[in-house]
């Protein structure tokens, strides 16, 4: 079974949260709502997601490390630390699970 993938972000669920419960979500609130994809999962969905996470300290970094994501229905790039601690660059279409990433060096 192949993913659908709709490009939504946590915003874009808590403005289908606040419109399902009746609700007018805030007007500082950024985001679509997801309403027309749960009337009809088929519905035709376009965009992009942009999103950014704070990678807590591990095995991996040694200190926390700022990721930033955009993702389409084809691809997604993510930078951690502005590029210094890492690029990864996925093709949906031919890895839908992220198993590859293709990269690059980055000269600064």
């Amino acid at each position: 079974m192949r993913r659908r993938w709709t490009g939504s972000t946590l915003t874009s669920k808590k403005t289908a949260t606040n419109g399902l419960a009746g609700v007018k979500p805030p007007m500082a609130l950024e985001g679509r709502s997801l309403q027309p994809l749960l009337d009809n999962p088929l519905a035709k969905w376009d965009g992009h997601a942009i999103t950014q996470v704070l990678r807590p300290a591990d095995k991996r970094p040694d200190k926390p490390v700022m990721g930033r994501s955009i993702r389409t229905e084809r691809w997604r790039y993510t930078d951690w630390a502005e590029g210094y601690s890492g690029v990864e660059l996925y093709d949906h279409a031919s890895d839908q699970w992220n198993l590859t990433t293709l990269r690059w060096s980055l000269t600064r």
